[in-house]
């Protein structure tokens, strides 16, 4: 499948407001992510995340490159939509600008800024492979080109700060339970 090619059912499927499942994961080819493409740019969706269980999991940015299946329209799918609906599901509104028209839009950069503002943990991957652990905590500073976290450790406590490229994020994840917890967590530790 071509990169235009994926593009154009991204695209139909943000219009259409449908769940669809994306692949990206080549090392582990039967994960995937399901939900609604919310944004989508040359290089990067954002989805509202729904869990197997049909209920709202914040958001997650992904890179259009890594993407090497969509399934759309299948019966996992329409269980996941029936699922949200009758569970009276919704996600938090995320302010991200109209880059339907604007390809150019980095959409990393975007939410993290999201994210700074408002005061979300954001999990950040920079490895394909599952050797590194994730980056997770809060965006302290945006520069041009490097991202300052401050972590944030797996019992809620500060755990020191990491800066990165903003290029060698591969994935984006933002008020998934994960971080919702951690966020429970810090915000009732004697730090």
């Amino acid at each position: 499948m071509s990169n235009s090619q994926i593009q154009s059912v991204l695209a139909n499927s943000m219009k259409a407001d449908e769940i669809i499942s994306v692949y990206t994961d080549r090392n582990d080819p039967s994960s995937f992510s399901a939900g609604v493409i919310t944004a989508l740019s040359n290089q990067h969706i954002v989805m509202r995340h729904v869990t197997p269980d049909g209920l709202s999991d914040g958001y997650l940015v992904r890179r259009v490159d890594d993407i090497f299946r969509i399934d759309v329209k299948g019966k996992y799918e329409e269980r996941l939509k029936q699922l949200y609906t009758l569970q009276g599901q919704s996600h938090d509104h995320l302010l991200l600008p109209d880059v339907h028209e604007k390809n150019e839009v980095n959409l990393i950069l975007q939410c993290l800024t999201h994210a700074k503002e408002h005061r979300d943990i954001v999990s950040l991957s920079i490895d394909d492979t599952g050797e590194l652990d994730d980056l997770v905590g809060f965006v302290k500073e945006i520069g041009d080109d490097v991202v300052e976290i401050s972590c944030v450790n797996d019992q809620g406590f500060s755990d020191g700060g990491s800066f990165i490229f903003l290029q060698d994020i591969l994935k984006l994840n933002m008020r998934t339970t994960d971080e919702k917890i951690l966020a429970l967590l810090f915000d009732n530790q004697c730090n």
